[in-house]
C-alpha cells in the first residue's frame, strides 16, 4: 500500500521554502522580506481576485438587546458584492471609555453552530452548560471583565453554511466551499481572511472601540485565519493563536485536517513560524495544549524556537509567549485571559515560555 505519510515527508525535506526568515531572508531587511512575502502569500490565499469584487466597506441589518449585563448588537457586515458575514458584537452596560472599549475579535473554531456559542448565543440551557464548561463563551467572559467582544461567522458555519449540508445534518460546509474556491483560483481560508479584514474595517469605524487595545484571537481553525490576518495586516496590534499554531509539517501535512486550513503551495513559501514571523514586532502570544493530537505539542515547541528566532531579529524576542498548558485541543479560557491580561501590560510574565 502507498505510505502517504512518508511520502509527504520526503517531498517536505526536499522543498526549498523561498521566505524562511532564519535561512534564505535572513540578510534582507524586514521590510523587504515582509512585503514580498506578504505579496506572496496574499497571492497563495486568492486575494487579489477578491479585491477586484470590492465594494465600499458598510454594514446594516445593526440590531440591538438589552440584557441584564451588557448590550447585544447584530450587524451584517457586507464582505464581498455578494457575502454578508453576520457578526455579533457585546458592550459593557457601562459609559464608552476615553479612545473607545478595549475589546477583542474573535474567530471561533469548527463548530457546527459557527459563532453562536462564541457570541453567548445557545439553544437551550443543556447546550449553555456545555459551553460554560468548556470555557468557550468568549463574549460573556470578555463583557464581564469590561471588554467590548466581536464575533463574525467564518464561511462554511453557522449562518454561512450552506443550505444542503444543514438539511443533511453535516457539521459545517468547508469541503463544499474549499472545492468551489479552489476551482476560482481561491482558497476558503483566503476567504475567511478577507471576510474579516472587512469587518475589521467596520469595527475600526465605529468609534466605541478602541483602535489600538484591542486583540485578535483565534482558536483551531479559526487561530489559523487569525494569523494569516495579522501577518498580512498591521492594524491589529495584539493577537492570540489557540490550539492553532504548529508546524505544518507535523499537523496539517501529517494528520487527518479540515481542507479549509489547505493553502495551495504555501510550504514553498515559507513553515508556519515563517508566517506568524510576519506579525513580529508586534505582540503573539501562543496558547497550546501539552496533549493537542492533531496540532503536536512537539511541533509546536519547534515553530516557536523558529518563532522566537524571527522576533529576535527585531529585537523583540519578549514580544512572543508560548503558554503550554495541560490538556487536548481545546479552548483554554483561563490562559487566553491570562495573555491578554499580558499583553495589555495588566500582569507580568518574565519568560518566553510559560506552563500553565
Amino acid at each position: 500500500m502507498f505510505d502517504a505519510s512518508e511520502y509527504s515527508q520526503l517531498v517536505y525535506a526536499g522543498t526549498d521554502r523561498a521566505f524562511d526568515r532564519l535561512s534564505r531572508q535572513r540578510t534582507l531587511s524586514r521590510q523587504e522580506w515582509q512585503s514580498a512575502f506578504r505579496e506572496a502569500i496574499s497571492e497563495a490565499l486568492g486575494l487579489h481576485g477578491m479585491a477586484a469584487l470590492d465594494g465600499q466597506p458598510q454594514a446594516f441589518g445593526r440590531v440591538s438587546e438589552d440584557d441584564p449585563g451588557f448590550r447585544r448588537e447584530t450587524i451584517e457586515v457586507i464582505s464581498e458584492s455578494s457575502v454578508v458575514i453576520p457578526c455579533t458584537l457585546l458592550l459593557p452596560k457601562t459609559e464608552v471609555p476615553p479612545g473607545g472599549f478595549p475589546w477583542i475579535l474573535g474567530l471561533h473554531g469548527h463548530h457546527p453552530r459557527g459563532r453562536a456559542p462564541w457570541a453567548g448565543i445557545y439553544e437551550n440551557a443543556q447546550e449553555q452548560a456545555q459551553v460554560e464548561e468548556a470555557g468557550e463563551d468568549v463574549a460573556i467572559q470578555a463583557v464581564r471583565r469590561g471588554y467590548a467582544a466581536f464575533i463574525p461567522e467564518l464561511r462554511g458555519f453557522g449562518q454561512l453554511a450552506r443550505r444542503e449540508d444543514v438539511q443533511a445534518g453535516e457539521k459545517n460546509s468547508c469541503h463544499d466551499l474549499s472545492r468551489r474556491a479552489l476551482l476560482l483560483g481561491r482558497t476558503l481560508m483566503g476567504e475567511r481572511v478577507y471576510d474579516t479584514r472587512r469587518v475589521l474595517d467596520y469595527a475600526l469605524s465605529r468609534g466605541d472601540l478602541n483602535p489600538h487595545q484591542w486583540n485578535l484571537l483565534g482558536f483551531s481553525g479559526g487561530g489559523t485565519a487569525a494569523m494569516y490576518v495579522a501577518a498580512l495586516d498591521d492594524r491589529v496590534p495584539r493577537v492570540i493563536l489557540a490550539s492553532s499554531f504548529c508546524t505544518y509539517r507535523d499537523s496539517i501535512l501529517s494528520r487527518s485536517h479540515c481542507p479549509c486550513n489547505v493553502v495551495p503551495g504555501i510550504l514553498r513559501l515559507g513553515e508556519m513560524a515563517d508566517i506568524a514571523g510576519l506579525i513580529s514586532p508586534r505582540s503573539l502570544a501562543v496558547i497550546h495544549g501539552c496533549n493537542d493530537a492533531i496540532y503536536p505539542m512537539d511541533g509546536t515547541a519547534e515553530a516557536f524556537s523558529g518563532l522566537q528566532q524571527i522576533y529576535a531579529l527585531d529585537q523583540s524576542r519578549d514580544r512572543c509567549r508560548l503558554y503550554a498548558v495541560e490538556g487536548r485541543h481545546q479552548f483554554f479560557a483561563e490562559s487566553v485571559w491570562t495573555a491578554i491580561l499580558e499583553q495589555a501590560g495588566e500582569v507580568d510574565v518574565q519568560d518566553g515560555t510559560v506552563g500553565v
